[in-house]
């Protein structure tokens, strides 16, 4: 055996090289390179044609028959002996099942509680333990298995007794062995020894083996390694420190607490050659470092001080964010490469330690995007990888199984293709969720699945089944009015997509299905049943993709074979879904190196590959802290050395990405709140780093650049634009740190002169037009967010409406109060009646269930007999109505006025509000000039105002006669309206449907105030003028803005915007109160 360590894995190589060179006897044997990780496996796979070679130099040769394997290889030879191979019920996929069945037997022997729907998910864990016990600390395993409870120990060399809370843990492995009655790994790894001889004796082990890269050994490799040592060739190739293990340089005793136990079981191996790092008769500040580190040389803490250390091959970046992180981290290595022409995006390794956060943005920010320059990015991490299809699929079919079912379970579900595919409802969600919204779709495929959360049987509205039979229904009786066919079922009407519904109806009936095998716990073998049926009728997937399906049969088959382990054993829909979505894998994101491009990665794949600039993205505390450790283990609490301590594990991590930076060394961290802009105090690892760096250069010499480097909120900022401005600017010798021209342009757009940004407002060029809806001119003066962006710009927002309900309703909301009012209020007015309507509320099932649906008809009922009474109409109103046109200012108005009536009626089921005299008001103004000789009257009545027991609210509208002449009051209305829709419609003028008719009706302060409000909660008002307050609309005093020529003049401009409608209201109408001794003249 041959024993190398050094730091560098390129030292490391050249002996690799030298013993692949020496080709064994048999030229077909495959050489075996065991490595700890891809990264070391893509590395050596990159760099070993570039030495190996027929020339003397090399660089002409391939990598061929070497078989690159990881650390997992030892395991499986020292688990192998011959005949007497390892008991397949101790491998890790098939010991939760003993240990379930041990569980089912005693389960007092676990403590606590478990789930009933997670107990394989606890053997699972109970089991990953004992593989850890058995594969690291084989000793405490034996010892246990010859005690009888008393003298359970740790395996220790103390062997301290367990603390009381892990006593369990050998009584439930005894239980587990009795189960299994074959002996583990542990068991037999004394006869290691032996049994390799007869492995060797019978030519089942390789000739030789190199092992390389590894930064840490356990007892237990070691162990076996030594055992190979007798009967095969070893090279063993470590990175470790050249110097003493005493920790004297601050980061070795910050971070390398695990070197000293590997430098030990190393000299346990026997002799080792260490190797010394190769001077530089230059070196850089991060070589130095380096070199402090590798030696453990001691560094004595040098007080932190703000001048300028650096030489620009360690850089710190404190940012607000981890978008503005990314974006110094571009610039800062498009710095790099403009320096050094030979430097290229292949020799740059990323390293995110909480890769998760920034994955989303590093590749569109780093990456070559429209005009901004960048270099190629590659993500190369297995963190990242995705469930296949069929993964995803079976896992949200067992994860749907388990919950409610409402709208949003099943659009969610739709969105898996697998699963939409097999269902043929892919191309059909907008129907659907059409659907779902008439039939009042609430949750539960029916009533039975809905008795597991305690609700009736019978209670059935609202559920997936009542309303795919409602579809079926309304195919065969088409009914415009709802109408009883079969009991109590009533047919949707205008169905249309006939096909849909159909293939609606089957993937319910199977989702009902699965969902019913679900309900029970199952064995292994049902369940594989199920799951296979499940393959055949929700998942489908195209040829390219059928692979994963045999992939999920494959996985059935092999579960099968798992079934007389799990003999006696049920476990639930969630535990099956779990061990499948495990076992079925991810899509695998392998780590790629020398492709061209930037590698993206999270520290554990890369550890050990060196690289000309390594960055570390997001040095921040959350995501550098160490994980937190197991209670349960029994290994984490007294690690013995060289055994894998999580902590110590995680530190030597970040000293391996400091240690693998050959030319420079980047950190970029959040230094400041993106939201508030407090500082934002860095990690201690960080503060450790910088004390090192800081400690070096007051040893052997600083440099005259900024280390750390604060940058501003905002790429568009004059500091990363103008040169030799900022301490961005300063590390790359006075240039201009950003590379973007977009921020240049951001920057100029935000420091444009005032005039500038009023020729860039939202203005318009005025509408001109001849003609004009009624409707329109209505909304253009009631809505006018809306009218601008939405009818003249035509810009759609998403709205901020509540999401649909889930729940089975106690009482309807108040949109459903407003529409079963709104309908009977039209119902009425029409010379429907009271009966029909409930009927026909009653029989399209979005009512509240049983007396509470009844009791909210009563309610609604009685509100609209106030409101009619209140209203002094003539019922029933006149069904004929004959349109007119009437030209003002240039622009006809269309609308529509009654036959044989001089009433208007504008009957509101809404709560009352001056901005509601809009409709009628100009609906009088049309009436008027169209038949003037008709004495018009409009009738305006809504619901009382919100908490006011006042009763309805109801006024008659008479426009004002000019020496008997009613026109010239309609003609001035619809002048004032035409005007303020044109400004709506060019403009966005600070005009608002319920403030601006509060501001001059003698309403109170408060009360105006909550209608501004309420107007800004309106998604369009909001998008426009943004949360514009009382106190800025009063403030806006500007006399002379070219959107209000012609306004009344005085005030703030809001104030003169309500002026102009409110003095053309004043001055043309009287509004009159209907008498209330009439009040049941309606009924």
């Amino acid at each position: 055996m041959k024993i190398i360590s050094g730091q560098r894995s390129e030292d490391l190589l050249g002996y690799l090289v030298d013993w692949l060179r020496d080709i064994p006897d048999d030229e077909f044997e495959a050489d075996h390179v065991i490595v700890p990780n891809m990264g070391i496996r893509e590395w050596l796979r990159s760099e070993l044609p570039a030495h190996l070679g027929c020339s003397a130099a090399g660089g002409d040769g391939v990598v061929a028959n070497v078989d690159f394997v990881f650390t997992d290889w030892l395991n499986g030879v020292a688990r192998s002996h011959g005949e007497d191979d390892l008991d397949a019920r101790w491998n890790l996929d098939r010991l939760p099942w003993a240990v379930l069945r041990v569980l089912n037997q005693t389960p007092d022997l676990l403590p606590g509680s478990t789930p009933p729907d997670q107990q394989l998910s606890r053997a699972r864990h109970v089991a990953d333990l004992f593989d850890r016990y058995v594969a690291h600390r084989p000793e405490m395993v034996r010892a246990w298995l010859t005690s009888d409870g008393a003298g359970d120990h740790d395996g220790t060399e103390e062997k301290a007794p367990l603390a009381d809370e892990h006593h369990w843990q050998p009584e439930l492995f005894r239980a587990v062995r009795a189960e299994i009655g074959a002996p583990s790994w542990a068991e037999l790894l004394p006869d290691l020894p032996d049994r390799l001889a007869e492995q060797a004796a019978k030519g089942s082990l390789p000739r030789r083996i190199a092992i390389f890269g590894l930064g840490t050994i356990t007892p237990t490799q070691a162990e076996v390694i030594a055992a190979l040592g007798h009967h095969l060739d070893v090279l063993l190739l470590v990175r470790l420190s050249s110097g003493s293990t005493a920790g004297r340089h601050p980061l070795t005793r910050a971070w390398g607490g695990s070197i000293g136990s590997t430098v030990a079981l190393l000299d346990s191996l026997g002799d080792v050659e260490r190797l010394e790092p190769i001077p530089d008769n230059d070196p850089s500040l991060l070589a130095r470092v380096q070199t402090a580190i590798d030696l453990d040389l001691e560094r004595p803490a040098s007080p932190e001080s703000f001048g300028p250390v650096g030489d620009g091959t360690i850089q710190v970046h404190a940012c607000h964010g981890a978008t503005r992180q990314v974006e110094a981290l571009r610039d800062a290595l498009l710095h790099l490469v403009a320096a050094d022409p030979t430097l290229t995006a292949r020799d740059v390794l990323v390293v995110c330690p909480d890769l998760p956060r920034f994955a989303p943005i590093i590749q569109p920010v780093l990456a070559e995007v429209l005009e901004r320059p960048g270099m190629p990015v590659a993500l190369a991490d297995r963190s990242l990888a995705r469930l296949t299809p069929v993964a995803a699929a079976v896992d949200a079919l067992f994860r749907f199984s388990s919950g409610r079912s409402d709208v949003g379970d099943l659009l969610a579900l739709l969105g898996q293709p697998a699963v939409a595919a097999a269902s043929g409802l892919a191309g059909h969600l907008e129907v659907l969720d059409r659907w779902f919204e008439e039939l009042n779709v609430r949750w539960g495929l029916d009533a039975g699945h809905r008795t597991r959360w305690g609700y009736p049987d019978d209670l059935d509205q609202g559920t997936w089944s009542t309303a795919v039979d409602r579809l079926l229904a309304g195919v065969l009786v088409p009914a415009p009015e709802p109408v009883l066919v079969v009991g109590d079922l009533v047919p949707h009407d205008d169905v249309g997509e006939i096909e849909v519904a159909g293939l609606l109806a089957r993937f319910i009936d199977r989702l009902r299905w699965f969902t019913s095998m679900c309900a029970e716990r199952r064995p292994l073998d049902e369940w594989c049943d199920v799951v296979a049926e499940l393959a055949d009728g929700l998942i489908a997937v195209d040829e390219s993709d059928g692979g994963q399906v045999r992939d999920l049969r494959r996985l059935l088959d092999d579960l099968r074979l798992d079934v007389p382990t799990a003999y006696g054993v049920s476990i639930s829909a969630r535990d099956m879904g779990v061990l499948l979505t495990a076992r079925l894998g991810t899509e695998a994101n392998a780590t790629r190196l020398r492709t061209g491009r930037v590698t993206v990665a999270s520290p554990q794949p890369l550890r050990g590959v060196p690289a000309r600039v390594v960055a570390i993205v997001g040095f921040d505390d959350q995501a550098v802290r160490a994980p937190a450790a197991d209670g349960d283990d029994i290994l984490v609490l007294r690690p013995r050395a060289g055994e894998r301590d999580r902590l110590l594990d995680h530190r030597r991590e970040l000293l391996d990405l400091v240690m693998a930076a050959r030319e420079h060394l980047i950190i970029t961290y959040d230094g400041r709140d993106v939201i508030s802009g407090q500082v934002v105090p860095r990690t201690g690892h960080l503060v450790r780093l910088l004390d090192a760096v800081r400690a070096e250069a007051e040893a052997t010499g600083g440099g005259h650049l900024p280390l750390v480097v604060q940058h501003s909120r905002h790429l568009a900022d004059g500091d990363n634009l103008q040169p030799g401005v900022g301490e961005a600017s300063r590390l790359v010798d006075d240039r201009p740190w950003t590379h973007d021209p977009n921020a240049a342009r951001i920057l100029q757009a935000m420091h444009r002169s005032e005039a500038d940004a009023r020729a860039a407002s939202w203005a318009v060029p005025a509408l001109v037009g001849d003609q004009i809806a009624l409707d329109q001119l209505v909304n253009g003066v009631g809505f006018p967010s809306r009218t601008l962006l939405r009818d003249r710009l035509g810009i759609s927002i998403p709205g901020d409406d509540e999401a649909p309900s889930t729940e089975v309703d106690l009482w309807p909301s108040g949109l459903a109060l407003w529409g079963l009012g709104d309908d009977l209020l039209l119902r009425r007015l029409s010379g429907g009646t009271t009966d029909a309507w409930r009927d026909h509320h009653r029989r399209l099932g979005g009512l509240p269930p049983g007396d509470l649906g009844e009791s909210a008809l009563d309610v609604v009922e009685a509100e609209v007999d106030l409101l009619l009474g209140r209203a002094d109409l003539r019922l029933p109103l006149p069904t004929d109505h004959r349109s007119v046109e009437v030209a003002v200012d240039g622009t006809v108005i269309r609308a529509t006025v009654p036959v044989d009536s001089d009433q208007l009626p504008h009957l509101r089921f809404t709560r009352w509000h001056p901005y509601l005299r809009v409709a009628p008001w100009l609906h009088l103004a049309v009436a008027t000039l169209a038949e003037p000789d008709v004495d018009w009257t409009a009738v305006l009545a809504a619901r009382a105002e919100l908490n006011k027991k006042t009763g309805p609210v109801a006024f008659h509208l008479h426009l004002r006669a000019v020496d008997g002449d009613r026109r010239p009051s309609a003609t001035r209305i619809l002048e004032a309206s035409l005007d303020l829709n044109r400004r709506a419609r060019s403009e966005a003028i600070p005009f608002f449907r319920r403030y601006s008719w509060s501001l001059l009706s003698g309403r109170s302060a408060s009360a105006i105030r909550e209608d501004l409000e309420s107007d800004i909660q309106d998604h369009w008002t909001n998008w426009l003028h943004g949360d514009v307050d009382a106190t800025l609309l009063e403030g806006d005093v500007d006399p002379d803005h070219p959107a209000d020529v012609g306004l009344p003049a005085g005030g703030f401009r809001a104030h003169r915007y309500a002026r102009l409608l409110h003095d053309t209201w004043t001055a043309t109408v009287e509004e009159s109160t209907p008498p209330t001794d009439d009040a049941e003249s309606g009924r």
